[in-house]
C-alpha cells in the first residue's frame, strides 16, 4: 500500500504533530462563525503557508466543523503547480500522510479520474488542506485528491458532478492574484471576489485555481446552490511587504 508523504510539512505548516494540531485548532478558535441558511456543499479556500492564509481558510473550515452533516469523503481539487495536464488527475497512492496521521483515498471515486501521481508528489495546494480536514471531519473520512491544469471548465464540472454525492464535501483550493502591489492586488481581487460571489464564472480573474472555481460555480448554478464570501485578506497584512502581494479569500457554497 503506497503512502504519499508530506512534501511541504515544516514549510507551509508545522511538521511536529502537536504543534500542527495546536496551530489548526488555534486558527479555528480565533475566527467567528458566519451564519448561513442551508447545507454546506463546497468550500473555496486558499493554499499558502498557514501564517499567510491559514486564518482565511479557517473561516470556511469553522463552518464545516460545526455542521450537522457528516461527510465520509472530501474531493479536494486545485491547480497543478508542478505538472501539465488537460483534465483532473488523481494521485495513485493508497493514502496520504500528514504529521497528524494518514487518510485513505477513496478508490471507487478515484477510479473515475485519470491517474498521474507525479503531479501530486511535490504539490502543495491539496496537502495544506488535509490537516484542516483531519481536524474538522470525523475519523475515517476518505479523500479524492485532484489537480488540474489547462482544462475545459465544463468538462471539469461534469466530472466533479458525477463524483459528488450527499456524503462528499467539495474543497476548491485556490489563491487569488499574485505578486502585484497592494493597491493593485486589492483592486483585482475585489473584482474576482465580486464575480465569485455573483456566481459569475466568466470573471474569476487571476485566481490560480480559476478552472476549479469555474467548475464549482457551474455546478452551483445548475443545482441552485448559493455562495457566500467569508473572508478576504492578502499577504501584506502579515509580511508588511506592499510591492509583491498575494490575495486570499474563502467562500462557502450551500443549498
Amino acid at each position: 500500500m503506497s503512502v504519499r508523504k508530506p512534501a511541504v510539512a515544516g514549510m507551509f505548516y508545522p511538521e511536529d504533530d502537536e504543534e500542527l494540531k495546536y496551530t489548526v485548532e488555534g486558527l479555528l478558535s480565533r475566527v467567528p462563525i458566519t451564519k448561513i441558511d442551508g447545507r454546506i456543499r463546497a468550500i473555496i479556500v486558499p493554499h499558502a503557508g498557514y501564517v499567510y492564509s491559514g486564518e482565511v481558510a479557517a473561516y470556511a473550515y469553522k463552518l464545516v466543523s460545526i455542521s450537522q452533516v457528516r461527510w465520509n469523503k472530501a474531493i479536494i481539487i486545485g491547480p497543478a503547480h508542478t505538472a501539465y495536464m488537460t483534465s483532473p488527475v488523481v494521485d495513485g497512492s493508497h493514502s496520504w500522510e500528514t504529521p497528524i496521521g494518514i487518510v485513505d483515498i477513496d478508490d471507487n471515486t478515484a477510479a473515475n479520474f485519470e491517474e498521474m501521481s507525479d503531479a501530486h508528489t511535490e504539490e502543495h495546494c491539496l496537502e495544506v488542506q488535509l490537516p484542516f480536514l483531519q481536524t474538522v471531519l470525523d475519523k475515517g473520512f476518505k479523500i479524492i485528491p485532484l489537480v488540474v491544469g489547462d482544462a475545459n471548465p465544463k468538462e471539469v464540472s461534469d466530472a466533479l458532478e458525477k463524483a459528488l454525492d450527499d456524503d462528499t464535501l467539495l474543497v476548491i483550493s485556490s489563491d487569488l492574484s499574485h505578486f502585484h502591489d497592494d493597491e493593485t492586488c486589492r483592486e483585482l481581487d475585489g473584482k474576482t471576489v465580486d464575480a465569485i460571489s455573483s456566481l459569475d464564472a466568466s470573471s474569476v480573474g487571476e485566481a490560480c485555481g480559476a478552472i476549479p472555481i469555474m467548475a464549482a460555480i457551474s455546478i452551483a448554478k445548475k443545482k441552485g446552490w448559493k455562495i457566500k464570501k467569508l473572508c478576504y485578506k492578502n499577504s501584506s497584512e502579515v509580511s508588511g511587504e506592499m510591492n509583491r502581494v498575494v490575495g486570499y479569500a474563502s467562500f462557502v457554497i450551500y443549498e
